[in-house]
């Protein structure tokens, strides 16, 4: 398989991040011939390149002027039962719309409201927290890819 593209783009990150292929070999866990037919040939299995691809991610937090940033957070209650309270408080949602078998997630709750014209960032807005399962480079990488 010819990834010349590609090879290219893993030189340049390396590059770009300041390390040698002895450095990005033992990080990636693979030979640095093995990297080095990558970034020359392009030659390699798929695997290997994201093994080498995923360890130039997490080095990207090294990267002068970039910083990585939450992915796309998912949305819980802060307190549960509080949101119960001001659900059974609010007269023009009914019981049986704001519950299955637990209560309707925040997203799902906000289109409810927006329906209803009630509005959800008043009445529920504090109890509503943002979780990011982690973070990510990509506008890092992107950058780097797009220099010259």
């Amino acid at each position: 398989m010819r990834l010349s593209k590609k090879s290219n783009q893993v030189r340049k990150i390396r590059k770009a991040l300041g390390l040698t292929q002895k450095q990005v070999a033992r990080g990636a866990g693979i030979s640095v011939e093995t990297l080095s037919d990558l970034e020359n040939e392009g030659l390699c299995r798929s695997s290997v390149h994201i093994r080498v691809l995923r360890f130039l991610g997490t080095r990207c937090i090294d990267i002068a002027g970039f910083k990585l940033v939450p992915k796309r957070a998912s949305l819980s209650y802060a307190d549960e039962a509080v949101v119960r309270a001001r659900i059974h408080k609010t007269r023009k949602i009914k019981h049986e719309d704001a519950y299955t078998e637990s209560l309707l997630p925040p997203p799902q709750l906000k289109r409810m409201c927006k329906r209803l014209g009630l509005d959800f960032e008043k009445r529920f807005g504090d109890q509503v927290r943002e979780i990011s399962s982690s973070t990510t480079g990509a506008d890092a990488l992107n950058a780097l890819l797009e220099r010259d």
